[in-house]
């Protein structure tokens, strides 16, 4: 699945790298009803991912950078940049209680140096202490107001406490003024005016995002969902059919590109979609919901019913009002089955 990562590179230029993964499905439903205009899979809010900064096994952690600030640190206890080396390895490797020690160190010998409070405002974030993030990074741009990266990661700290959203705006537009190609900037941005409900300003934002990374499936996959948001139905199903050659087993792509369909009434198409998705997820009750609605509109009764039983069965607590409609119409579609012939 598509996910919100941070991957923590050092405490200079270019120290985060932004994957979006919004995941979290919403109730949705067929023509005929107040329930009946289905909600795309939303991007949730900009997730928590600064503790996904922590690097596995298998991505080579710094280990060496650490064993080489080791052996100047031997030597020379106070040199800085290898405390700020092994504090950053530290921070990677999840080793937090470690990278605040030589942070604070670093600190301590070097307190008008803005590297060490941009690297001890990430291990703020990656340990939650966000308002203490925002402090350090503000710290950091006061202390060198020329570095980008500053802005975009105390933008993306704003963004997390919630509340902060037009502060977090402004700090990713200083971010872009100052750097117009940092497509991570473009999308967290985009990512904040959806949230405001400035769809236009969202898709050009994401269209910026995707010129500089035509690859990256996140953006393509929520461009797709603005689009559909905005009622542009055909651009959508094309956004999301980028995010599938991209991700062929996001499940999410194809439950909310058979959404589109369905808008458009190419109920096959939809329910090919559907049908996709269950592949991937066979218990997803959304899928199974719309895949209903979609077999119900056809006049396929049979396959509606089943459909319709299958979410009854899997539909979580939240989901109340669609369980009712949906037996409701299961006995309404019996009444349209012929009887067996005896």
């Amino acid at each position: 699945m598509i996910h919100c990562v941070w991957f923590l590179s050092g405490c200079g230029l270019s120290w985060l790298t932004i994957l979006l993964l919004p995941l979290v499905l919403g109730g949705t439903c067929a023509a005929g009803s107040p329930l009946d205009d289905p909600w795309p899979v939303t991007p949730g809010e900009i997730s928590p991912a600064f503790q996904s900064a922590r690097k596995s096994e298998k991505q080579n952690p710094d280990d060496q950078a650490i064993a080489d600030a080791n052996r100047v640190l031997d030597f020379n206890p106070k040199d800085v940049p290898s405390l700020l080396g092994r504090g950053a390895a530290y921070t990677r490797k999840g080793d937090y209680g470690k990278a605040e020690e030589d942070l604070k160190r670093a600190l301590a010998l070097d307190p008008a140096n803005a590297r060490v409070y941009a690297c001890l405002a990430l291990l703020d974030a990656c340990t939650r202490r966000l308002p203490q993030a925002v402090v350090g990074f503000s710290k950091a741009i006061e202390l060198n107001p020329d570095e980008t990266a500053y802005y975009h990661d105390r933008g993306v700290a704003r963004a997390e406490i919630g509340g902060e959203d037009d502060a977090a705006i402004d700090d990713f537009t200083k971010a872009l003024d100052m750097n117009p190609t940092d497509a991570d900037s473009w999308y967290y941005r985009a990512i904040l005016e959806r949230r405001k409900n400035r769809n236009a300003e969202a898709i050009a934002d994401l269209t910026k995002t995707i010129i500089i990374r035509p690859d990256w499936a996140s953006a393509t996959y929520t461009r797709g969902l603005v689009y559909y948001k905005s009622g542009r139905y055909a651009e959508a199903v094309k956004d999301f059919t980028r995010t599938l050659e991209l991700m062929p087993k996001e499940a999410a792509a194809y439950y909310n590109r058979g959404l589109a369909y369905a808008k458009t009434d190419d109920l096959d198409r939809a329910i090919a979609d559907y049908t996709s998705a269950l592949k991937i997820n066979p218990d997803d009750p959304d899928s199974h919901y719309n895949r209903a609605n979609a077999y119900r509109r056809k006049g396929s009764s049979a396959e509606a019913i089943t459909d319709y039983e299958v979410f009854i069965r899997v539909a979580p607590a939240g989901y109340p009002q669609y369980v009712e409609l949906a037996k409701q119409r299961i006995m309404e579609l019996k009444l349209t089955l012929k009887p067996e012939i005896k």
